[in-house]
């Protein structure tokens, strides 16, 4: 949807500028920021659609003239609707979207304060992912340091820090990954307890398991916390030779405590909790697609549900 925003009322995280009036500016006047951090498609179907039947826009997009091209403007806010007005007039051949109604600054913007004013108006929506405010993030430490980064941000210190840590952890992931799961895997790794997350060593041959294919999603990670604690297997982890499936091999197996006697059902039911707890993933995915086992869960399943049904009984 177009949401109505009135620029005039942000707080411009302390940029001064005037705004003129809405105004129409055609569309080959108007460039998109190459750096804009939103990155995700500019398509949006369903607000191409909104705006065609609207036969205009509720909110101008918002843009400030272009440094040394006359009649030419980059935008700040509205690359989406700017990319929906594109549509309806290069493919669908709609000369009423030759023009896009626009709201102007009053002069160039430099890379600080174009940053600034995308965070004023993303923080009053409340429209931008983790991972644009990571690369937000990133990119205001790149600019103008931690502490105006943080004050523009509205965030803790600690936090611009976290965001900032991750995005650069995310850079040494492989390369042929899609960044929301780069992003994905530096979040779990910084999630790790600090001696593991800050042992240079470690770090990378998670990195190396990542690039290798052992480790397929972020989950996988936060499995091998079971593994840190246990020194051998840790030591597996590091080594070159050795796989994961080594690592899971090393851990003691806990044996499960007797159920005979009059709480036999209690200590069952605390064993299936503590081994499930400590379960490897690499051995739930030896069972996917084994239809035997997912029929003998659903009994197990019904067997919970019938003992919890006669336990809330008066």
């Amino acid at each position: 949807m177009d949401e109505k925003l009135d620029y005039s009322q942000l707080n411009w995280s302390g940029v001064t500028v005037k705004l003129s009036q809405r105004t129409e500016i055609p569309l080959e006047e108007i460039t998109p920021n190459s750096e804009q951090p939103r990155r995700e498609p500019k398509a949006d179907e369903e607000l191409r659609k909104n705006i065609e039947v609207m036969g205009t826009l509720i909110n101008p997009i918002l843009v400030e003239p272009l440094a040394g091209s006359e009649n030419m403007y980059m935008i700040i806010d509205g690359e989406r609707r700017w990319n929906a007005y594109k549509t309806l007039l290069t493919v669908q051949k709609k000369t009423a979207f030759a023009k896009i109604p626009s709201q102007i600054v009053d002069r160039p913007l430099n890379v600080s304060e174009r940053l600034r004013i995308w965070v004023s108006i993303h923080r009053q929506r409340k429209d931008w992912s983790a991972i644009e405010k990571e690369r937000v993030a990133y990119d205001l430490v790149e600019k103008v340091g931690l502490e105006e980064a943080q004050s523009i941000l509205g965030i803790s210190m600690a936090e611009v820090r976290k965001l900032v840590d991750s995005m650069e952890l995310a850079k040494r992931m492989p390369q042929d990954q899609e960044f929301a799961s780069q992003i994905s895997y530096a979040r779990e790794i910084r999630s790790l307890a600090k001696p593991y997350r800050n042992d240079d060593k470690l770090v990378n041959r998670i990195i190396k398991r990542i690039s290798d294919g052992e480790i397929t999603t972020s989950k996988n990670i936060r499995d091998l916390k079971s593994l840190f604690r246990d020194f051998t297997a840790r030591e597996l982890i590091l080594k070159e030779d050795s796989s994961l499936e080594d690592a899971w091999a090393v851990l003691p197996k806990a044996e499960p405590q007797s159920v005979t006697g009059s709480n036999g059902l209690r200590q069952s039911v605390s064993n299936l909790t503590q081994y499930l707890r400590t379960l490897p993933a690499i051995e739930v995915d030896t069972l996917k697609r084994d239809a035997n086992f997912m029929s003998q869960i659903e009994q197990a399943e019904l067997a919970l549900k019938t003992i919890r049904k006669m336990l809330s009984r008066g």
